[in-house]
């Protein structure tokens, strides 16, 4: 929970009851018979995370993990960083902030995985052998902006490699057993590389050579040099094309969803618009003494698809544009000339 007020005390709060496990706790299936593998409590309400009024000047959550290695409790789940990571530098760099500042920012499209994946994969590219379409994919990845922007097409380029360099490393051990295994986080990947731990899975225990983590990536790139001709050749090596998003309806029927929508965004930029997920609601709110607000959600004012209103912001939204939010005074309400209705309850 965040919060903020006119007064300029800002605040952030982990609130709720959460149990007090060990660590792996819960993880995986554990013998109900034996009392030993029970919750033996619940977090005390002073442990939870607590921030207020910080000398930074700024609280920021982005779904990262709320605590330092220091916590004696085990929180479980996964905690993607890398949103954070940009949010708080921007927001370190950013003074006197207006709300167009913030909307801007809200809609990011950088890709701060990218910026630290980027040197580890050129580091150990080998380009000398490199055929001249090989080469053409390697230096439109070397002139990526590193903005996830739906014109891109290093962040394609970028997106096929990892994920081949994923398969790669990981599909010859994961490939042993028939069990379901969960995915390997984009960090775990990079951070094993960059502390050279990666070496325990490099080698392809189905080959007799000894492949190491330059062979890996290396081969990985190779690998998808098929997809991105044909990609290119189809004209959708474009990251918006690529990724072809769309904004699903809840029962998932297509006719009442929006599809084949062209947008950039993606797992780890701000914008965390991927295939059908992403930013529901933005807001932006300026604590002035009359509120100051901004708000965009992809849909509509009205659950019906027959209705104008079904999905009149979804255009904006993907361009991140903003409506000014309402917040109207009975005594002004008169006066108001944009409203299309109102609702009135009687008991």
């Amino acid at each position: 929970m965040i919060f903020a007020s006119k007064a300029g005390d800002i605040a952030l709060r982990q609130q709720g009851k959460f149990p007090a496990k060990w660590r792996r706790q819960g993880d995986f299936i554990m013998p109900g018979d034996d009392s030993s593998y029970t919750w033996k409590g619940i977090i005390p309400d002073s442990l939870n995370i607590t921030m207020h009024d910080p000398e930074r000047g700024f609280v920021s959550s982005a779904n990262q993990y709320p605590y330092d290695t220091t916590y004696p409790f085990y929180m479980g789940g996964t905690y993607p960083f890398y949103r954070s990571i940009i949010i708080n530098r921007m927001l370190s760099n950013t003074q006197n902030a207006t709300t167009e500042d913030m909307q801007k920012m809200q809609t990011s499209n950088y890709n701060v995985f990218a910026e630290i994946a980027r040197p580890v994969l050129l580091r150990f590219i080998d380009d000398s052998s490199f055929t001249s379409d090989e080469k053409k994919y390697l230096e439109i990845y070397k002139s990526w902006n590193l903005e996830n922007n739906a014109g891109e097409e290093g962040a394609t380029v970028f997106s096929l490699w990892w994920d081949s360099l994923k398969a790669v490393v990981y599909d010859d051990e994961f490939s042993q057993t028939a069990l379901p295994l969960p995915k390997v986080e984009q960090s775990t990947l990079l951070d094993n590389i960059i502390k050279d731990s990666v070496r325990l899975f490099a080698d392809n225990i189905n080959t007799e050579e000894k492949e190491t983590i330059e062979t890996d990536i290396n081969i990985a790139f190779r690998k998808i040099v098929p997809l991105l001709n044909k990609l290119d050749h189809n004209d959708a090596l474009d990251w918006g094309t690529y990724k072809n998003s769309g904004v699903l309806h809840l029962l998932k029927i297509p006719a009442l969803s929006n599809l084949n929508l062209y947008s950039g965004g993606g797992e780890t930029e701000i914008n965390a618009y991927q295939k059908y997920h992403g930013p529901s609601w933005r807001m932006v709110v300026e604590l002035t003494d009359d509120i100051n607000a901004y708000g965009v959600y992809p849909g509509g004012q009205n659950g019906n698809p027959g209705s104008k209103y079904y999905d009149a912001f979804l255009n904006d939204w993907l361009a991140g544009r903003y409506y000014e939010l309402l917040f109207i005074n009975k005594s002004d309400l008169q006066n108001q000339t944009n409203l299309k209705g109102k609702i009135t309850f009687s008991k």
